[in-house]
């Protein structure tokens, strides 16, 4: 997917999206010339994670955080106490590949969403740009985290040794989704979108707030963004029901792992 566009680029082999995943310069063009955001939104999409790469599941829910939830035999991950059969949602194991767009925070990697189940988010890669240009990237990043609202623990990070950031996570409270909604509207038929009565803007990431955007859900609706910078290694967990929208200041690659947490039962 063309994150700028949302266009769906069919009938590519992998190596259109990873030849430019870390150099600019080989990023595919669209027709106005200009490089394509490109995202592999879900893999594997037909088949299981752990089918594919065994080896790599293990380890990963051996390194996972929050065990107790996380894990699928986790004693506080609801999953376990449901009769086979029952689940009625297929929670997933994905990678998910994105470019970095630290210069469009405008667009983001993934738009508004809201997902029925807990999620962690584990960030297992980010890459590093191959055009010789890493100080003007170390400035195009810090000044990307200070534009997306990131408070001053996570500029100290992107400056410090080691941690190494990839991606901007904005996360609303559950029970704001219907202000949220409400907002969204008001902001569709201002740029002259007509909307069903029963219309859903949160779900199904049609929307990324931008920074304008936000600022005025907050003025006006008094609701307030959670600002979170992942770094290499972190793990994101997002509670069902929270709407949420990512942006990718570095290509990265993700590992989204769903369960259910007892506290979420209700929302389930």
């Amino acid at each position: 997917m063309n994150c700028r566009t949302g266009e769906i680029i069919l009938e590519q082999p992998t190596k259109y999206f990873w030849n430019g995943f870390e150099n600019l310069c080989k990023r595919p063009k669209d027709e106005e010339g200009l490089s394509m955001l490109l995202k592999i939104k879900q893999w594997p999409l037909c088949t299981n994670f752990q089918s594919h790469l065994p080896f790599h599941m293990n380890d990963l829910l051996e390194a996972m955080p929050l065990s107790a939830y996380t894990h699928p035999n986790g004693l506080l991950n609801f999953v376990n106490y449901l009769p086979n059969g029952f689940l009625n949602v297929d929670l997933r194991t994905e990678l998910q590949c994105a470019y970095g767009m630290s210069d469009h925070l405008s667009v983001g990697t993934k738009k508004l969403d809201i997902k029925i189940v807990d999620i962690v988010n584990i960030l297992v890669y980010v890459g590093q740009s191959r055009n010789g240009e890493n100080d003007y990237e170390h400035n195009e990043v810090l000044q990307a985290v200070r534009d997306a609202g990131c408070g001053q623990k996570s500029l100290e990070r992107v400056k410090k040794d080691g941690d190494n950031p990839g991606a901007i996570w904005h996360v609303y409270n559950a029970r704001d989704k219907n202000k949220i909604n409400e907002f969204l509207r008001k902001v569709s038929f201002e740029r002259g979108n007509l909307s069903q009565p029963h219309q859903d803007f949160v779900h199904g990431e049609k929307w990324y707030l931008d920074r304008n955007l936000r600022q005025r859900l907050q003025r006006e609706y008094n609701i307030k963004v959670h600002t979170i910078l992942q770094c290499h290694g972190d793990a994101v967990i997002i509670p069902a029901g929270a709407p949420h929208q990512v942006c990718n200041i570095k290509s990265c690659i993700m590992v989204n792992h769903d369960f259910i947490s007892l506290q979420n039962i209700k929302k389930f």
